[in-house]
């Protein structure tokens, strides 16, 4: 029996700065050169960033943020730049990012949201969200936050897709409670959760 891969969702991965730090455009190419260690420091992604080293910070070292940046984002790549902390778990991340100036984590968008805003439309405030450009040279105009909207669209460029896996030959409890995720009920869930559902 093969099992079976149902698309669900999509999420995004957002790139979050401390409050204090004033650089919040970043365009892939500057994001690729920070992850490979061509650039190390705040002000080699230019004019009016301030001078400190980049650190960057990951959720988990085996996490599938990990694998993600190393297979979508660097084509196959590792990471080399020394400057890279793996901590335990998502909220480690933002905890890190609010006590550090220098740092970017790594985190799924759904745990960006202020649980208070029902529209998904507010981020923690503890934080800031860079704004991400496919563009070589990052501006406002070319670079967009990991909302709903721009991952539908298709403008923000870190977008993977959620699987549900379902191993289940008879069609039974798992194969309904799948059919109940890809439901609107199911699906507005995804929703509510700050992700974006595939249907």
């Amino acid at each position: 029996f093969l099992p079976q891969s149902k698309k669900i969702g999509y999420d995004a991965l957002a790139l979050i700065v401390n409050k204090a730090n004033p650089d919040t455009l970043i365009s892939v190419k500057d994001f690729k050169d920070i992850l490979l260690g061509k650039t190390t420091r705040w002000s080699q992604l230019g004019k009016g960033s301030h001078g400190g080293t980049i650190t960057v910070v990951f959720d988990n070292p085996k996490s599938s943020t990990v694998h993600y940046v190393e297979d979508s984002i660097l084509g196959g790549k590792a990471i080399v730049n020394a400057n890279v902390v793996a901590v335990k778990k998502t909220a480690d991340v933002i905890k890190y990012v609010e006590e550090n100036p220098g740092a970017i984590g790594i985190i799924g968008n759904n745990w960006l949201n202020d649980k208070r805003d029902t529209t998904n439309l507010t981020f923690n405030k503890n934080i800031r969200v860079m704004s991400v450009s496919a563009v070589d040279v990052a501006t406002p105009a070319n670079s967009y936050k990991p909302y709903q909207y721009y991952i539908w669209t298709g403008q923000y460029p870190f977008v993977r897709t959620i699987y549900a896996l379902l191993n289940d030959p008879r069609r039974a409890l798992p194969a309904a409670f799948e059919h109940f995720v890809e439901s609107p009920r199911g699906q507005l869930i995804i929703m509510k959760a700050g992700l974006l559902p595939a249907y």
